[in-house]
């Protein structure tokens, strides 16, 4: 899985510092650009392949809401998600409605800022980039076993399997993911948040 490349749209230093000091405590290999305005935004995703827009949809200048059509459609696959709406705010429905993904309002959690830079927008011809949906359903089960810190012997048992299945589907797992062994996979489920 690439890392996530973030670019945060905020016209206030103190919100941009914020949120790149978040996400750089808990994503430390995400790769995170800012900017203020909405210009300098587009210019910027154009030069770049980003994963992520996190914006605030009152940055000054008013051109988010008449142009932000044009962002969905330009970037059919960044993941966008507006940021310090309070719950319920009018622009939540209207930037939901214009293509965004989500949003954070000022009082969520860091948690839920985090949790955001696991999800992408699906790809038509590729798939989802989280990569434990390239698992089977039966994978994705033996997955969770084993990230529930069940035994080999515990999971054939609760899967009805061989033991060398068992041995068989967590290799495949572990190779499908691209990583090799327990501990990459609990980072990688923590990263992903794969339950």
């Amino acid at each position: 899985m690439e890392n996530p490349h973030v670019l945060i749209v905020d016209d206030r230093e103190i919100a941009r510092d914020g949120l790149k000091a978040l996400i750089r405590e808990y994503v430390p290999e995400c790769v995170i650009t800012e900017v203020s305005d909405y210009d300098t935004m587009m210019a910027v995703l154009r030069q770049g392949r980003y994963t992520h827009l996190i914006i605030d949809p009152g940055i000054a200048g008013g051109k988010l809401r008449e142009r932000f059509p044009q962002v969905r459609k330009e970037f059919p696959e960044l993941y966008i998600l507006g940021h310090t709406l309070p719950p319920g705010a009018g622009d939540v429905g209207w930037l939901l409605s214009k293509g965004a993904d989500g949003y954070v309002s000022a009082e969520a959690g860091s948690g839920e800022v985090i949790a955001v830079l696991c999800r992408r927008r699906e790809r038509s011809r590729e798939g989802a980039e989280n990569p434990f949906l390239s698992l089977s359903p039966r994978e994705q089960q033996m997955a969770r076993h084993m990230l529930n810190g069940d035994t080999s012997k515990e999971i054939q048992n609760a899967m009805r399997l061989k033991s060398s299945t068992v041995s068989t589907m967590k290799g495949r797992i572990f190779r499908k993911l691209k990583v090799s062994n327990l501990v990459g996979l609990l980072k990688l489920a923590e990263y992903c948040h794969f339950r």
